[in-house]
């Protein structure tokens, strides 16, 4: 199915908003456990992708699942192992994010994931020759100096909360060192499934996009009951996780899969039109939403001016990465 390119685009804008959105749920969940959110939102996502696997099947899929698999059984068995890896990054960031903030834990991410993602999506899913690539380039270096802004902005923020210079301060470094795991060793698990296994001109020994958002969500689902099962049964919270007084918290989770790996499934849909080189910098203006919720939660509230201005800054650097990434598109 040939998507038009303006359609793509929107389609990976509209997954950024749901992505950026998603993680403002688990501040709303107060002492139920994390591992406990975690397994209900992939159990969520598991059973909306594959819903929309089967709906859509005849339009992504027309030579039919099981022989879409058989095709290429080792890819699949790569993306599957990528979702568990993947799941357990996720849960790893929203360990930080309860314990040290969205904004922080957003601006880490950002800034070390950029060119280290980009290189590992130039190299495996490639760069049209209708690209601009000076206009590319730039585009992911303005991506990187927003979150080098937004990561700095968090310093001065907790600096003028205490009214003086704010060291790394071991708590700060632990939750640096975790998300770095995510960014270089689990996170890249994804990039990786996205840019070798979508169906593409520049890869067409690639799975048709639903099935292989599909395979993830498999892995995800396995690699979350195993990395959260382990957590659950050492801290004895099986039984708080299915509890009926519970069920707010596991509809937030649910509502959480639903943004989560329905922005992963129309992201995924656009990629062929746009090449995962322009859709993954442009998923991650997902931060920009982050950091507004951040925002709506009172992380800036007693912050100084020039703080506010360091961060507003950031956020304006994520605005103009996405015209110049439009432009590149069209150049």
């Amino acid at each position: 199915m040939n998507i038009p390119v303006p359609v793509s685009l929107l389609m990976v804008l509209t997954a950024s908003v749901m992505w950026g959105s998603w993680f403002q749920f688990l501040r709303r969940t107060g002492a139920y456990p994390v591992p406990g959110f975690m397994l209900w939102l992939y159990s969520a996502s598991f059973v909306i992708v594959w819903g929309a696997v089967f709906c859509l099947k005849d339009v992504f899929i027309p030579e039919g699942i099981w022989t879409a698999i058989q095709a290429a059984p080792g890819l699949c068995v790569f993306i599957l192992v990528c979702g568990m890896l993947f799941s357990v990054s996720m849960q790893i960031q929203m360990m930080v994010v309860n314990k040290a903030g969205l904004v922080f834990a957003t601006s880490v991410t950002a800034m070390f994931s950029i060119p280290y993602n980009f290189l590992i999506t130039s190299h495996f899913g490639g760069i049209p020759e209708t690209i601009s690539l000076p206009l590319l380039l730039t585009g992911v270096g303005i991506i990187f100096l927003a979150g080098f802004l937004c990561q700095r902005s968090t310093l001065m923020r907790d600096a003028d909360k205490a009214d003086q210079k704010v060291k790394m301060d071991s708590a700060r470094i632990k939750y640096m060192a975790m998300i770095l795991v995510c960014v270089f060793v689990l996170g890249p698990s994804y990039t990786l499934a996205m840019s070798v296994g979508t169906r593409t001109e520049l890869r067409p020994d690639g799975l048709p996009t639903v099935l292989l958002v599909g395979i993830l969500s498999a892995g995800s689902l396995i690699g979350t009951w195993i990395f959260s099962g382990i957590r659950l049964t050492l801290s004895h919270q099986w039984g708080e996780t299915f509890a009926w007084k519970n069920r707010r918290y596991i509809f937030y989770a649910c509502v959480s899969g639903l943004c989560h790996y329905g922005g992963n499934l129309i992201h995924t849909v656009g990629i062929p039109a746009l090449s995962m080189s322009i859709a993954w910098p442009l998923g991650n203006l997902a931060s920009f939403w982050q950091y507004l919720w951040g925002v709506a939660q009172g992380e800036y509230r007693d912050a100084k001016q020039k703080t506010k201005l360091v961060f507003g800054a950031g956020l304006f650097c994520y605005v103009m990465a996405l015209a110049i990434l439009t432009i590149a598109l069209y150049w």
